[in-house]
């Protein structure tokens, strides 16, 4: 699995409130968007940002990199919270300094985004989600309209392992994942895959359209989402075919090269398989 981006995250949706997250790549472990638990996320690489570029179009460079094409106003900062130039900062990220990116998305006004140096030593650990379903419980029941207009809900999946996905279209490792996501479905055709977020539907749509997602997609789903519990994304539930939860995990879990979604899946489905 890929290197991601890490998030602070605080959800007021659907009211005229800030929403607020952090943005940071790392090089050794996958990272998700998370509430606003750590004010400073873990440092950056030099590497995760092409500096390939010229003053003319470093904020075009920095915006298709950090997934910031649809934020509205970038500012630069230095450690000490001094402006600096989209070219400067792209010449301290190449000379080997960390970096954090804070989104602020309002429902009346303009998005933002500050980017700021910070210190290695400051990155805190990661943010771990406190589901309110755990593993053994029944999967909260749900009638929900999917993307396409049909509606899906508990019995509609029964029968089969469902693994559900958690994501929102401004969240750069939700949007990292996507070819891993595609590719996992059609290696499984025999599961049921659904996808939920709180975007609407014209912006799930929009998302479809950008990054090719193919799994059913349910928009709107605010309510449900905080049913489960997730505040972490992206993240994922994986149901076995009576509807009983048999694992909850999100990006962070996912810490090395033999623990990606794909392997955390066929692990436990293969291994509940046997027990039967």
């Amino acid at each position: 699995m890929r290197h991601h981006f890490t998030f602070t995250l605080l959800k007021l949706l659907n009211v005229a409130a800030a929403l607020f997250f952090v943005l940071a790549s790392v090089n050794t472990h996958a990272m998700s968007d998370t509430p606003p638990a750590n004010p400073i996320p873990p440092a950056a690489s030099k590497d995760s940002i092409d500096t390939t570029t010229t003053p003319a179009n470093a904020e075009n460079k920095i915006r298709e990199k950090l997934m910031l094409k649809k934020i509205q106003t970038i500012t630069y900062q230095d450690k000490k919270g001094n402006a600096l130039t989209a070219d400067e900062f792209l010449k301290r990220i190449d000379a080997g300094e960390s970096y954090q990116a804070v989104k602020k998305f309002m429902t009346d006004g303009p998005s933002s985004a500050v980017l700021s140096l910070v210190d290695k030593d400051l990155a805190p650990k990661p943010f771990k989600t406190k589901y309110n379903i755990k593993i053994g419980d029944k999967f909260p029941s749900f009638h929900l309209k999917q993307l396409d207009g049909s509606f899906v809900d508990n019995q509609h999946l029964m029968g089969r392992y469902t693994l559900f996905n958690f994501f929102f279209s401004e969240c750069a490792p939700c949007i990292k994942e996507i070819p891993d996501l595609n590719s996992l479905a059609l290696k499984n055709q025999s599961m049921n895959f659904v996808a939920m977020t709180f975007d609407s539907n014209s912006d799930a749509q929009q998302f479809v359209v950008d990054t090719n997602f193919k799994w059913k997609i349910v928009p709107d789903s605010t309510k449900f989402i905080d049913k489960v519990g997730v505040n972490t994304f992206p993240a994922f539930v994986l149901i076995d075919p009576r509807g009983v939860v048999v694992g909850i995990a999100s990006v962070v879990d996912f810490d090395g090269a033999d623990k990606n979604l794909s392997n955390w899946v066929n692990h436990l489905a293969v291994n509940l398989t046997a027990k039967k």
